[in-house]
C-alpha cells in the first residue's frame, strides 16, 4: 500500500462504522431486521479501520526511530510533532555545485 493510503482508508472505515452504528440505533428502535446486519458491518469496519490506523502509526514510529538511529540525537528535532532535520545556515548550496 502507498504510505498515506492506509491512513485515509482507516479514517474512512472508522467514519463509515460510526454512521452505520447510528443507523443501527435508528432501526433497532423500530424493530427492523436490518439492524443486526448494520451492527455487524459497523463492527467489522471499525475493527478494520482501527487496524489500519494502528499499522500506520507503527510505520511512522519505525521511520522516526530509523532516522534518529541514522542521524543521531543532535541532528534532528521535533517541532509540534513534526520531525525537522537541521541544516547548516552558513554554507551556500552554490559552493557545492
Amino acid at each position: 500500500m502507498y504510505k498515506k493510503t492506509a491512513f485515509y482508508a482507516g479514517i474512512t472505515l472508522v467514519i463509515q462504522s460510526i454512521s452505520m452504528m447510528i443507523l443501527f440505533f435508528l432501526l433497532f428502535a423500530k424493530k427492523k431486521s436490518l439492524a443486526s446486519v448494520l451492527l455487524a458491518m459497523s463492527a467489522a469496519g471499525g475493527i478494520a479501520g482501527g487496524f489500519l490506523l494502528y499499522k500506520h502509526a507503527n510505520n511512522i514510529k519505525a521511520e522516526e526511530e530509523l532516522i534518529s538511529e541514522l542521524l543521531g540525537d543532535d541532528e534532528y528535532e521535533y517541532n509540534n510533532g513534526e520531525m525537522e532535520i537541521l541544516t547548516d545556515d552558513y554554507v551556500d548550496e552554490a559552493e557545492f555545485c
